[in-house]
């Protein structure tokens, strides 16, 4: 059976939307998710991907050069000698993170593990793209696998009890799900994730943290390097190096396993199997339908793009007509512009949600000033730290300049001008995404959200234009090397060394940093978080109670018993921090002055007349700004008190 790989992520896209329908309908079973698995095995086996397969190998397009026309030999030592190079220096580095626990709450990842395993994976991305350039490339297509799994599991393996805040909720909600067979109300997205975790969680009986931390690093690896492959198969005869653009995606998107990133892996998925240059059947337009099916039903903020993408696809082969395929193109656009705000627009108004449109804002030249998309040079006489940070601060204006030469390359290439019209999809999706990420950051108003996440929307949106844009970076990749081939040896050199270091550097930036050039204002939730809230929860008893404390605090509460306690349905006993009523209690606690007044209305918030709280908890972590004297001030305001692991969390008591 032939392109397995893609199968299984097909595999994967079938069970996301078969699940997702199964959790609508009825109550998730064992029986239900066998037979989701079941379907989607059935239906992948089927699909005909093998036909691309040998109408890729008829096409006749131009080969690499061999190896004598680079100047190297073919002996099979320098393969094996190469090869020994990227295993050596990926075996570095995963000795260098598999003895980092990080259990206290820390900044950054790079404050904990060594600073030369970084420069090991550089030197195994090095190593990788001689061995696809010695046309190797079935042992460099599996050492590419390990390398872009290495750099996008590092969290999952440094960081034991989670990292970030979303996870942690996603992670109760399966549990539950897992349990009850359903969660209430029934959310109208996410389901996608949670019937692949719950297939493996339910049907395979692993361990639900163990899935959920490294779903999303695998599942990317597989999908990206197989759907590349697939989509680009004659570009990566000219060129099979033109694969490492992978390591110039924005590789903290694929980190922790969240909704957002699994969606964006099956839209990335559906872009690259829907690339125009391939002749394809009704039915093999079936596959790129089912990867943007599963991007909706895992999260509309990347689904609705890849269904608008693929459908413009498919109305782009069904006519030869230019002037249709500009028509269909610039609806296209229109549309891929348009439908992200009204989702906002109509979720805002189902949910009740202060969301404001002000379009006197585009004359706002502070706003303008605050996107910070402009280059970024900063020279702080380090010559490490300033390379890398010439790559993390301009890696969104690298990948466009990139991009440009890729349209360049195809407009000079291509000869048929229907194909070559159509070649402009990708770009016309990633300037439609940038025109939504202007207008979430100086459009919108998100002030139901807590001020350090108002920008998150406008973020995804940066990302997915980086998504559109990969098509045209892969196919630059692959004509600068082709055309190296005629020029010196020192040129092809430099071009694999850069882009080595550019995705050295990508790593680097794909994690919370802490160091002269950034400040991570967040930490990762801790054992000492996990022992305060069960520290709380032994000391309220049977009583009726809240908590105010951070974001790292309340993860572990949700980790730790799952969605235990809501007062009037809606407000949940720790904060949560999207905006809720108890988060911007604790914000005033820590931010003004921890007052019995403020913790009187907090529990005033979750007070009923059949549910009374008259008993509160304020905790505090010793790494928040003032710590000291938040708690100085809380010690003459509270009832009681007691510290945890050493004062690491300090707990206060409150009592009406």
């Amino acid at each position: 059976m032939q392109n397995l790989p893609l199968r299984a992520v097909l595999a994967a896209a079938v069970a996301a939307i078969l699940g997702s329908a199964v959790y609508y309908v009825t109550d998730v079973t064992w029986w239900a998710l066998v037979g989701v698995g079941v379907v989607a095995v059935a239906i992948t086996a089927r699909a005909p991907l093998e036909l691309s397969s040998r109408e890729a190998q008829r096409r006749g397009t131009p080969s690499m050069r061999s190896l004598v026309t680079l100047g190297m030999t073919k002996q099979k030592s320098i393969i094996v000698a190469t090869m020994l190079v990227a295993i050596i220096s990926l075996a570095a580095w995963w000795t260098a993170i598999g003895n980092v626990q990080i259990v206290d709450a820390v900044r950054s990842p790079w404050l904990v593990v060594p600073p030369f395993a970084i420069a090991a994976l550089g030197v195994a991305l090095f190593a990788d793209i001689m061995l696809f350039a010695m046309h190797a490339k079935r042992s460099a297509k599996i050492i590419l696998c390990a390398i872009f799994f290495s750099a996008i599991s590092m969290a999952a393996i440094v960081y034991p009890l989670g990292l970030g805040f979303d996870p942690f909720l996603h992670r109760a909600t399966i549990a539950h799900i897992a349990e009850f067979g359903t969660i209430m109300p029934k959310p109208l997205y996410y389901i996608g994730q949670y019937a692949l975790e719950l297939l493996l969680v339910v049907v395979g009986h692993l361990p639900l943290n163990l899935v959920d931390r490294f779903l999303l690093p695998v599942f990317a690896t597989v999908a990206l390097v197989a759907s590349a492959t697939y989509g680009f198969a004659d570009t990566l005869k000219r060129s099979s190096v033109a694969l490492m653009a992978l390591m110039l995606l924005p590789l903290g998107a694929f980190i922790s396993t969240t909704p957002q990133g699994v969606a964006y892996v099956f839209l990335l998925c559906a872009i690259f199997v829907a690339q125009e240059g391939k002749v394809k059947s009704e039915k093999e337009k079936v596959a790129a339908w089912l990867l943007a099916i599963a991007a909706l039903m895992t999260h509309p903020f990347a689904g609705i793009p890849a269904v608008l993408y693929v459908g413009t696809w498919h109305a782009l082969q069904m006519t030869e007509r230019q002037n249709a395929k500009r028509w269909i193109l610039a609806a296209s656009g229109i549309a891929a512009v348009v439908a992200i705000p009204a989702l906002f627009a109509v979720q805002a108004a189902r949910s009740g949600l202060a969301l404001q449109l002000h379009f006197g804002n585009l004359l706002d030249g502070a706003r303008w000033q605050s996107l910070n998309i402009g280059g970024f040079l900063s020279n702080h006489f380090s010559t490490a730290y300033d390379g890398l940070y010439l790559v993390v601060g301009n890696l969104l204006l690298l990948t466009i300049i990139v991009a440009v030469v890729g349209m360049w390359a195809i407009s000079e290439k291509e000869k048929v001008k229907s194909e070559k019209l159509a070649a402009w999809l990708p770009m016309i999706f990633a300037g439609a995404m940038f025109a939504n990420f202007i207008a979430l950051s100086i459009l919108f108003d998100f002030d139901f959200l807590i001020s350090y996440e108002r920008t998150d929307y406008a973020v995804r949106a940066l990302t997915l234009t980086q998504l559109f844009l990969m098509p045209c970076v892969i196919i630059a990749i692959a004509y600068v090397d082709e055309y190296l081939t005629q020029k010196p040896r020192a040129l092809r050199m430099t071009l694999y060394a850069f882009l080595a270091l550019v995705g050295m550097a990508n790593v680097y930036g794909a994690y919370p940093r802490h160091d002269n050039y950034a400040r991570s204002a967040g930490f990762n939730v801790s054992t000492a978080d996990f022992d305060a809230v069960s520290a709380i929860t032994q000391d309220a008893g049977d009583e009726n109670y809240i908590v105010l404390a951070n974001q790292a605090t309340s993860a572990a509460a949700v980790e730790a018993y799952g969605f235990k306690t809501y007062y009037h349905d809606d407000v949940f006993y720790y904060p949560i921090p999207t905006g809720g009523p108890l988060y911007e209690k604790f914000l005033t606690m820590v931010n003004d002055a921890p007052t019995r007044a403020t913790i009187i209305e907090a529990m005033d918030i979750a007070s009923s007349i059949d549910t009374p709280v008259d008993l509160a908890y304020f905790a505090v972590s010793n790494y928040w700004w003032k710590s000291e004297i938040i708690i100085e001030n809380a010690k003459r305001e509270a009832d009681d008190w007691f510290a945890v692991d050493g004062g690491a969390v300090t707990v206060f008591i409150f009592r009406r």
